[in-house]
């Protein structure tokens, strides 16, 4: 490259004699050679001067950590990393799949890339939204991708509204964030709230997050906030005033032994201890009892759900159900189910009501089981003479938890007979497997499924 090295770190420059002492010997020895190491080495001695080249062949490297898509808040620093499995490996940043280079992209001011031992990091300084797009980076073997959503600071689209309620009812905040994805830290009196039988903490599609109080308590009483976690806040009162006497109807009355007693009208209330999240197996049962208080007797009704695995829509559940069973008593509900399938995972509507009003709750039913197929085609690409490259796409059900890993397979054309050639992480994007060890001239089959 025309530059003059010096003696250092990985460059060795030494002056020796022959066996013979007859010859002086000049030496270079550069230690662990890289590929950016390869070129035209020269040696000039008193103004004759001889070369040769130096080409290095680049050891495989793979990533051994992917990229992974994220959001990020529009002028905050973000960092997009990988891990790769040699140390000295170079790698190369692409953004919508052209080289990231002085000039481009026109903010490439705001990029800085860094290797830290294994580590493969490009840093945006005060990220703008033009940086939203796909990111790849590729080593001389392996290649990995993500995509980064840059979303403007958040605005509270509809802020908490002031409320009053009596002792021990029930009462909720609602507001609504321009930033459908953000997380929200609740407040009540100034302390920090999370769910509990109590609390509930909701949030929603289209940015709405909820917080709804139970049994209100008399030192709930004070400030209600809505914070957009690191952002903004919104904020509102509440007064809870200590509890009346139930309302009683004179003229709806019962005689008992001569004795006349009123009937309290009392607002339907959940009893909520049992109403928790669970978690079974495909094939497994589960119940549910909750207790209900309410005068007049409430009449009570469970709803499924929408499913995200069937599309189906949200449905009353009625006797002709084949695995679910409801059981009714005067102050009490049973929810069953039986021989649970995966498009049983959704939540669970109870709900009681009489002329008095009615209450309500959502609960989630969890199945696992196991992985749909991975989604097709199975694209074969990069052909040669003994090996190939499969790509696919995740399953469109994980069987309720992450993808573990993918199990390549191919058929062997001689035996007739499945063999395992290999697996890949679950986490990898995108999926792709490189398939070698194959002869030329025959026809194969290959499968892919997940764990």
């Amino acid at each position: 490259k025309g530059d003059e090295i010096f003696k250092g770190k990985q460059y060795k420059i030494e002056v020796l004699e022959d066996e013979e002492n007859e010859f002086t010997i000049h030496q270079l020895t550069i230690s662990k050679p890289m590929h950016k190491n390869m070129g035209k080495y020269t040696c000039t001695i008193n103004e004759i001067q001889t070369g040769s080249y130096l080409d290095v062949e680049a050891t495989p490297c793979y990533f051994t950590r992917q990229l992974k898509s994220f959001r990020e808040i529009e002028h905050r620093t973000c960092t997009i990393n990988c891990q790769v499995d040699i140390e000295e490996a170079d790698v190369t940043w692409y953004y919508e799949e052209i080289e990231i280079i002085k000039g481009y992209p026109d903010w490439f001011d705001h990029i800085k890339m860094v290797d830290d031992g294994r580590e493969r990091s490009l840093v945006i300084n005060d990220v703008p939204r033009e940086a939203a797009g796909k990111f790849e980076c590729k080593t001389n073997s392996d290649e990995t991708e993500m995509k980064l959503r840059v979303v403007p600071v958040n605005e509270f689209l509809k802020p908490l509204e002031d409320q009053t309620c009596q002792e021990k009812e029930q009462v909720m905040f609602e507001c609504q964030m321009g930033d459908d994805e953000a997380d929200a830290e609740w407040r009540i009196a100034g302390n920090v709230v999370t769910e509990d039988d109590r609390i509930q903490i909701k949030k929603l599609e289209k940015g709405i997050h909820k917080l709804i109080i139970l049994r209100a308590r008399i030192s709930d009483t004070g400030d209600i906030s809505c914070t957009c976690v690191g952002q903004n806040e919104t904020k509102a009162s509440l007064l809870v005033n200590k509890a009346e006497a139930p309302a009683v109807d004179a003229g709806d009355q019962d005689a008992n032994d001569g004795k006349v007693r009123a009937k309290a009208k009392v607002k339907p209330r959940l009893v909520r201890d049992n109403l928790r999240i669970a978690t079974i197996k495909v094939g497994g049962t589960h119940s549910w009892s909750v207790d209900v208080i309410g005068e007049p007797i409430t009449d009570k009704t469970w709803t499924q759900g929408a499913s995200y695995i069937t599309k189906a829509k949200e449905a009353l559940i009625t006797e002709e159900h084949e695995r679910i069973k409801l059981t009714h008593i005067d102050y009490n509900t049973i929810f069953e189910i039986k021989d649970a399938l995966r498009k049983d995972n959704c939540k669970y509507k109870v709900r009681a009501e009489n002329c008095n009003g009615f209450d309500e709750e959502w609960v989630e039913l969890v199945v696992l089981g196991r992985p749909a197929r991975p989604e097709g085609p199975l694209e074969v690409s990069n052909i040669t003479a003994n090996g190939c490259k499969l790509r696919w796409k995740a399953p469109l059900d994980d069987g309720g938890m992450p993808i573990l890993e993918y199990n390549i397979e191919l058929l062997c054309p001689k035996t007739k007979k499945w063999i395992k050639k290999g697996k890949c992480a679950g986490d990898k994007f995108p999926l792709f497997f490189d398939v070698d060890g194959l002869e030329e001239g025959q026809e194969y089959l290959f499968r892919v499924s997940a764990v």
